[in-house]
């Protein structure tokens, strides 16, 4: 991109086209559900990692469009959809967000794993497997490509005397920062609506599928 266009502004565009075609994907995924698809799509473009990252430049907002997008066409597979089609694309689109971010990996990994479980408790154990099998082969490439490339042995790597409770304490700390502050506060919306969409869960006959969505 940046071979084409030079200079500051001009590499942050590129943010510009994630957007605009991630946004123009996830309506063409609406399905029967037009309102439900845009609130998300509304929810998505509020957010603090979107908004953060499309003013720098950096790929991570390309990379909150494809886990978005897996969001949607995880609905849709958990509901029995298309199911082929959308297993497909849901394995196409984790590949490409595990390959471009090493926690997108964990993402796919933990979504998928929250889709099968919703799946599980609904006694679909066959959707409980085929979840798990996408799942497992979307992440599959990045898994060899980290141990082919070997990052914890980067110059950036942490320091490898790092002692496991003190590793623990530092992922606990940048997980409740992501959650507390640039989830919680920069989006209090998106907090009141997952807390609306906890308690239709727990009132509802279809509880286990809202709580999937709601996950």
């Amino acid at each position: 991109w940046r071979q084409w266009f030079d200079g500051d502004y001009a590499a942050r565009a590129l943010n510009l086209v994630f957007i605009c075609v991630g946004g123009a994907l996830g309506w063409a995924l609406r399905g029967g559900r037009p309102k439900e698809t845009l609130l998300f799509l509304g929810l998505c473009a509020t957010s603090f990692w979107l908004i953060f990252y499309s003013a720098v430049i950096r790929m991570m907002s390309g990379v909150f469009v494809v886990c978005a997008l897996t969001v949607l066409v995880g609905r849709d597979l958990t509901m029995g959809h298309r199911v082929w089609v959308n297993g497909l694309v849901f394995l196409g689109l984790g590949a490409i967000a595990s390959l471009s971010h090493y926690f997108a990996a964990v993402w796919v990994a933990s979504f998928g794993l929250s889709l099968g479980l919703g799946s599980l408790a609904r006694g679909q154990a066959r959707a409980f497997l085929g979840i798990g099998a996408i799942s497992f082969a979307a992440i599959l490439p990045t898994a060899c490509w980290v141990l082919l490339s070997r990052p914890d042995q980067n110059p950036g790597a942490p320091a490898p005397d790092l002692g496991v409770l003190q590793a623990l304490m530092d992922g606990l700390e940048q997980v409740l920062r992501g959650l507390i502050i640039k989830t919680g506060f920069a989006n209090l919306l998106v907090v009141g609506l997952t807390w609306l969409g906890w308690q239709a869960a727990f009132r509802s006959e279809q509880r286990y599928e809202l709580l999937c969505i709601v996950t």
